[in-house]
């Protein structure tokens, strides 16, 4: 049977969740290398660097599409306005937690068609659209505890620039500072000025989502870096919001 709607049940969720896992041990990874004093050719240093930036983008995107999945949403439609019925959900959940065969998985496909009632499309819908119904979902205190990276600023002595227009980074505009730096890199292989402490935000903070909702799978996970911006994602991680 050929599938072309996506939905969360656990085999999607598995690869998912592996796929994020591998990423984000080789972005450290490669960050790492391409930080060592002595590397030698500058050029393959700015290739390390395109491939971590590469990287931390693919990764975003796929761990919001997959918590959008993990809350209901319809990936395969161009506006994310449409959701799951609960009476699919609940079918879902106990596919989920049940011993299951290609039957059942074949069946669970007819019924999610049945719910939604939509043409839907091939194609998952686009990483911009999926930033704000992320940020709509969550509850109000989802972010507690996260602090903010100040960006340099004239009065500390050091060149002012922003990044993609932004002079802080906070959970609230990190998503669109990556889809933004993934979109630039993807079409100009030209590192940009990114101060250090830039690179571990974004990667400590795809690592903070992912202990968020997915505790277990991801226990034991470090955050990576500058322990500045480490100390701003350490706080205990709320099972709620």
């Amino acid at each position: 049977m050929s599938y072309e709607l996506i939905f969360y049940h656990k085999n999607v969720t598995k690869t998912y969740l592996h796929f994020i896992k591998q990423n984000l041990s080789l972005i450290k990874e490669l960050t790492e290398e391409k930080r060592q004093p002595g590397l030698g050719e500058i050029l393959k240093q700015r290739a390390l660097h395109l491939q971590v930036m590469s990287l931390i983008g693919l990764t975003a995107e796929h761990l919001i599409k997959l918590i959008l999945l993990k809350r209901g949403f319809v990936l395969n439609e161009s506006c994310l306005q449409k959701k799951f019925s609960t009476d699919f959900i609940n079918k879902l959940a106990a596919y989920n937690e049940a011993e299951t065969s290609q039957d059942d998985l074949d069946y669970l496909h007819k019924e999610a068609v049945k719910s939604i009632q939509i043409k839907f499309d091939k194609k998952l819908v686009r990483f911009e659209k999926c930033k704000t119904p992320f940020l709509d979902s969550n509850g109000s205190n989802y972010f507690s505890g996260v602090g903010t990276f100040r960006i340099s600023l004239p009065e500390e002595g050091e060149d002012y620039r922003d990044y993609f227009g932004e002079t802080e980074l906070k959970p609230e505009n990190i998503l669109n500072v990556i889809q933004k730096m993934r979109n630039s890199y993807l079409h100009r292989a030209e590192a940009l000025y990114e101060k250090r402490g830039i690179i571990d935000y974004m990667i400590n903070f795809l690592v903070w989502l992912c202990k968020k909702e997915y505790p277990d799978f991801f226990e034991g996970e470090k955050y990576f870096g500058n322990a500045d911006v480490i100390a701003l994602f350490e706080s205990e991680h709320s099972t709620s919001g």
